[in-house]
This record gives C-alpha cells, sequence and structure tokens, in this order.
C-alpha cells in the first residue's frame, strides 16, 4: 500500500492510494503527526457543546453526584465490550440540549483502556466510503501506543499525557474504560459550515434518566475525521486529548465551579502537550480588551485563543506537571486559584508573569520573556497602530488584567501621558529586522538604534479580576508626544496607466538621490511597475 500526508490549510489528512489501500496501526510507525492541525480548510465554526453543557444543571454539584453513582453501580458491574457487541446509547440532541435520541453501537475495539464504538447506522452509511477497523486502529495507536512528534513524550500515548498532566477520568462504571462513541453529530454542518467535533455530556456521569452510566466521549465522524473522501484522524484525536481533560475536570470539580476560562483553556492546553498547535493569536489581537478570566459566550473565539495562549505560556514559565495543580485539590477558583498556583510554584508574582506574557504576545525574544513553543516565537500584533503624527491621542477601553497593543510606525521617541497610571513596555525594532532588548518601568521610549526605527507598545492592565463576568473597565486617555524617525508620502508620478519596460530594463532610476524610493512590481505581470512610494 502507498500512504501519503496531504497538508489542506494546515490540517494533516491521511489518505490511501492504490487499490484496496488500507490504514493500519503498525502504519502509524512510519508517519510523522503534523503538529499545525487546528483549522480546516472550509473555515468552520466549531461549536463547543461541552461548554454550554457544563453550564446546565447536571454540572451542579458534579464530584458529589458522581459519586453516589459509582456508589450505586459498585454492585452491577457490566460485562466488558468485545468487538462485534452491540449496545444502546442516549445521544443528547444539541439543537435542544434537553431531549435525547437512542441509538444503536456497534464496539469496534477494545483493550484495557478504551472501547470505541461506532452508530450502526452510520457504519452502514459510510460503508462504501470508510474502513472503520481502520479509523480504530489510527486512534488506538494515538491514544495508547504513541502522540504525535510534536508531543511532550511522542512515547507516550494520549491518554497517559492527559492522566499524567491532568489527573484521573472519574471511572464511574468502575471498569477503567474510556468509552469513546464515534457518530455523524446533527449539527446542521452542511446548512450552515458549522459543526460539532466532539463533546462529553455531565449526565453520563450521573443518575439521570438519559444517563449512560460510563465514561463517554462524543467525536463526530463528519466532517471532524471524514470529509471530501479523506481521513482526518489529527482533528478527531486533538479533539479526543481536549474532551477528556473536560471529563477528568468533572472528577475533581468543586461545588463552586471553575471558571469556564480556566477550564476550557487547560483543555486547549491538552492539545498542546498531545502535540497540537495553540490557537492562531489573531483572533486574541483584534479583540484583546477581554478581563482574563471573563468569558464571551455568544462571541468565544477570541477567548479560546486568549485561553490557549495564556495557558501555554504560562505552564512554559511554572512546567507542564504544574497544570495538575488547576485541577486536583485546589481551594479557590478564577483568578485566586491561578494566583494560588503562580504564589506556589513560581518566583515571579502572578502580576510580573502577566506582564512578561504581553510581551511574549508583543513578540519579546529573550529567553525569560519569550514563548518557547515554536509557532508563537515572534507573534506580533500586525493590525495594531497609532496615529503617526505626534502629538495625538488615543482613547482605549481597559479591563482588569488585559492587555493593549499598539504600533508606532517611524517613531525614534515617544512619551506617553495618561488620565490615569499606565504599565507600559515597549520594543523597537527596525528595517534590518533588528528588534532591541525590551523597554520598561517608563513611559518614555526610544528607537535610535539604526535609522528609522519603529517601537512596539504594550499597555498592561493588572487590576485583579474579582468575578467571572467582570464587567469593570476604565477609559484610558493617553497623550502621544514624540518625534518621528521619518516620514512615507505617496508620489503619484505618469498617467496611471502602466508602461512596459523595454530592453533589458531591471529598475526604475529616480533623480533625487536624497530621497528614499521604494519600488514595487506586480507579481502577476512581470516587468509591471506597480506602486511608488
Amino acid at each position: 500500500m502507498v500512504i501519503a500526508k496531504h497538508i489542506v490549510g494546515g490540517i494533516l489528512g491521511l489518505f490511501l492510494l492504490g487499490s484496496g489501500a488500507g490504514l493500519f496501526a503498525q502504519d502509524l510507525q512510519a508517519i510523522s503527526i503534523d503538529s499545525k492541525m487546528d483549522t480546516p480548510k472550509y473555515t468552520p465554526s466549531v461549536t463547543d457543546v461541552s461548554l454550554l453543557l457544563r453550564e446546565r444543571d447536571s454540572y451542579q454539584n458534579i464530584r458529589r453526584n458522581i459519586g453516589r453513582l459509582k456508589s450505586t453501580l459498585q454492585n452491577k458491574k457490566r460485562k466488558p465490550a468485545t468487538v462485534g457487541d452491540t449496545a444502546p446509547f442516549f445521544v443528547r440532541n444539541i439543537s435542544t440540549l434537553n431531549t435525547w435520541d437512542t441509538i444503536v453501537a456497534e464496539c469496534i475495539y477494545t483493550s484495557d483502556n478504551i472501547a470505541l464504538w461506532v452508530s450502526v447506522a452510520d457504519n452502514s452509511f459510510y460503508a462504501d466510503s470508510l474502513s472503520f477497523s481502520q479509523i480504530a486502529d489510527s486512534l488506538s495507536q494515538l491514544l495508547e501506543v504513541r502522540s504525535p512528534s510534536g508531543s511532550i513524550d511522542p512515547a507516550k500515548g494520549i491518554l497517559e499525557i492527559d492522566r499524567e498532566y491532568f489527573g484521573s477520568p472519574p471511572d464511574v462504571d468502575g471498569d477503567g474504560i474510556l468509552d469513546i462513541l464515534l457518530l455523524d453529530v446533527e449539527d446542521g454542518f452542511e446548512e450552515t459550515g458549522g459543526f460539532v467535533a466532539g463533546f462529553f455530556d455531565p449526565v453520563d456521569l450521573i443518575e439521570h434518566e438519559f444517563s449512560n452510566q460510563r465514561d463517554l466521549i462524543y467525536i463526530d465522524i463528519f466532517p471532524t475525521l471524514f470529509y471530501r473522501n479523506e481521513l482526518h484522524i489529527a482533528r478527531g484525536i486533538s479533539t479526543i486529548a481536549h474532551e477528556l481533560q473536560h471529563l477528568i475536570h468533572a472528577n475533581y470539580e468543586t461545588a463552586e465551579r471553575q471558571y469556564t476560562f480556566i477550564n476550557e483553556g487547560l483543555s486547549e492546553y491538552a492539545e498542546v502537550l498531545s502535540g497540537f498547535s495553540p490557537r492562531n493569536p489573531e483572533s486574541y489581537y483584534q479583540q484583546p480588551n477581554r478581563a482574563l478570566f471573563s468569558w464571551n459566550y455568544d462571541e468565544p473565539i477570541p477567548d479560546y485563543a486568549r485561553s490557549s495562549l495564556f495557558f501555554t505560556y504560562l505552564f512554559e514559565q511554572l512546567g507542564a506537571d504544574k497544570a495538575k495543580y488547576l485541577v486536583q485539590g485546589r481551594t479557590a477558583i478564577g483568578y485566586q486559584s491561578v494566583l494560588d498556583l503562580i504564589d506556589e510554584h513560581s518566583k515571579e508574582t502572578f502580576e510580573e508573569i502577566f506582564r512578561d506574557w504581553g510581551l511574549a504576545l508583543l513578540g519579546a525574544e529573550d529567553e525569560s520573556r519569550g514563548f518557547t513553543q515554536s509557532e508563537l516565537q515572534r507573534i506580533q500584533p500586525t493590525a495594531a497602530k497609532i496615529t503617526a503624527v505626534y502629538p495625538s491621542v488615543s482613547n482605549s477601553v481597559s479591563a482588569p488584567l488585559s492587555h493593549s497593543f499598539y504600533y508606532s510606525a517611524l517613531t525614534k521617541k515617544l512619551e506617553l501621558i495618561s488620565n490615569q497610571q499606565i504599565k507600559a513596555s515597549a520594543l523597537a525594532d527596525y528595517p534590518s529586522g533588528v528588534v532591541s532588548p525590551v523597554q520598561t518601568g517608563t513611559n518614555t521610549f526610544e528607537a535610535t538604534n539604526e535609522a528609522h526605527g519603529s517601537l512596539w507598545l504594550l499597555l498592561s492592565n493588572t487590576d485583579p479580576q474579582i468575578s467571572e463576568p467582570d464587567t469593570l473597565k476604565s477609559v484610558q486617555s493617553i497623550l502621544h508626544v514624540g518625534e518621528k524617525s521619518g516620514q512615507v508620502e505617496a508620489l503619484v508620478y505618469d498617467d496611471g496607466i502602466p508602461d512596459t519596460f523595454l530592453g533589458n530594463a531591471s529598475f526604475l532610476q529616480l533623480g533625487d538621490n536624497a530621497m528614499e524610493v521604494a519600488v514595487l512590481f506586480s507579481s502577476a505581470q512581470e516587468f509591471w511597475l506597480s506602486e511608488i512610494s
């Protein structure tokens, strides 16, 4: 058989070439799973049903109710499943969230750690397109034997990694097995383009009329695992890593539920530990002025990015092994729980780590402040900017524990004067590509090491966040006073109708040697002048 790797919009799809080719567990030994696989080509919105279900009554006092179900099932041992067995499952209707369907599923793989089930109806529907035994081989290999090459320990499966760094699943039925149900989640993907990649349902862990009474994760078949005739094993396996953290977290949840930002952030970090990339920071850069531990349920994408970036950075500073302390045995929630973690495991204060995280987001390269994650090194908020003429005034809404980013192009010197105390930092960069060390502890910044320097600015609000939906915000009015290091002017020549270069001319010489000129040629048509600045 021939196996090819195919990159589509950052997703690694495994597809098969040749008649009757199949993907088996042993073939995975030769495959390096790419870790940059967080965005499908069709860029859908992915609905996190687990987040919504944790807000419902079934998640209240979840740890106590888990204990009750375990006691009830203690003497009712379920017969271990074997391949070929069928069983009924309740599946919550994700459109209504308060009704359930009953499906029949067949066991396609079982071991001492996991049981994989597939909906009998979907198994029949995809019979000509998919081999679920091949999918089972791939998933079990990554879950139990080896994780992708970018994981914290590729010699360990994702199950072992999640358990080591977060804790133990509830094991409500006492069989020690994680059940995974593969089904085509009714998410309206073909109509809306959005889909549910997978979820965990708290009712399966408690006494409830529609409880499956198992440690159970639901994984979508289409388009999560299978789309446009290609298998996307990575998309499915990263979803399992994410949802497994939620399942584990429920086993340690306190009566006062942990903030959504932290629970989701830990699931995002579970994906990073398992070898997958952190979220793209762009959506966070576009909306950074949200309180760190808050969550916008109507527009959560910037929150997912913020939680992924923050916890990736936090555990780069503290050590990945400290993640479990935000799950197990904590005595507080929200801001206080992270503050306690840092106080116990770091020589730095929460405020120092928070500001250093902002500098890493600004593009700081020094070892003590920058990201170590390769995909996040030298990231910058490229959409940030302030008025290019001084003096000027900017106004911004500042939430507790939030950052604001600015870029002041061609700026030799800049002073910030505000209506309130601001904590500002800066980096200078130059056309040569050189970036200066961090400037902090002042409101006056310079870019004078080379000609035509510019300044990246970070303004940090380090006020504590006192509640989860923190609405305390202030408006910062800032006067920018400074000196430019150059000026950009647009010069219009000609009648706007492009002329073809004649002969072997390869550049255009303008007469004023004192003026620095940038010449842009179109990549579509060779030798056509597009713009002069």
